[in-house]
């Protein structure tokens, strides 16, 4: 490797030298190593660093700082290579992008969520990893729908816990409701996810033009978005 003067930076000792991608290497003076034993070092500012790795997978920028998720050993951490230390150790099964904002990692198939920097938000305790549903105007930044012990739950961008993980099966927000499962009975939450119907039904559908067609023993009928009867009411219902 040599540069603009021509001076040489690196011996002739690798297979491989690549810069680290823009626009996290403004500087060109970061760049990827690769060995005949095809292991990978950074070479930053004139320096090879020490940490050999298998790969380097991801790139986060938190406040300018580049974070680089690595893996060595079979296991990923976070590397702050202008520190020179790791901000997670490298013993996770893996660790990825969430949001835009946040990192999720899976220890020992134990999801938990951390700040790009590092720092734990929320421990080790989800079952997968949180799934981030698009934005409403109830919650502007979007939610999380997370998954404990066989039972969903709600997080909001900020990780404010919504909804406990209490429910077989959360449905998307339709027409100002959102279907919910527990034991096999349905009912329904609002924009804020408060209950506002029961989960009293066996089935239950979408509600069109404010009613909703429900099941419950045999019985087949409509509800309004309150939960009253108003069309094909079973006797004692209406």
């Amino acid at each position: 490797l040599a540069n603009h003067q021509g001076l040489v930076g690196l011996p002739n000792t690798y297979r491989n030298i690549s810069p680290l991608a823009e626009p996290y290497n403004k500087g060109n003076d970061t760049f990827i190593l690769t060995s005949d034993q095809l292991q990978l070092q950074l070479w930053v500012k004139g320096k090879v660093l020490p940490p050999v790795f298998q790969t380097i997978k991801h790139i986060y920028v938190r406040k300018k700082r580049p974070v680089l998720v690595v893996q060595t050993l079979n296991r990923f951490g976070l590397y702050d290579y202008e520190r020179e230390e790791y901000t997670l150790p490298p013993k996770f099964d893996e660790i990825g992008w969430l949001a835009d904002t946040y990192l999720y990692a899976n220890f020992r198939g134990r999801f938990g969520i951390y700040s790009q920097t590092g720092q734990k938000k929320i421990g080790h305790k989800y079952d997968t990893k949180p799934k981030q549903y698009s934005k409403s105007e109830a919650y502007p930044e979007g939610y999380f729908k997370v998954q404990k012990k066989g039972k969903f739950g709600i997080l909001s961008f900020k990780l404010e816990v919504l909804l406990p993980p209490k429910y077989h099966t959360i449905h998307s927000l339709y027409k100002g409701r959102r279907a919910i499962m527990k034991n096999h009975k349905w009912g329904y939450l609002n924009t804020d996810f408060k209950k506002v119907i029961p989960l009293i039904y066996d089935q239950v559908n979408r509600f069109q033009y404010g009613k909703a067609q429900v099941k419950r023993g045999n019985d087949i009928f409509y509800i309004d978005q309150t939960g009253q009867c108003i069309i094909d009411c079973p006797n004692g219902l209406k």
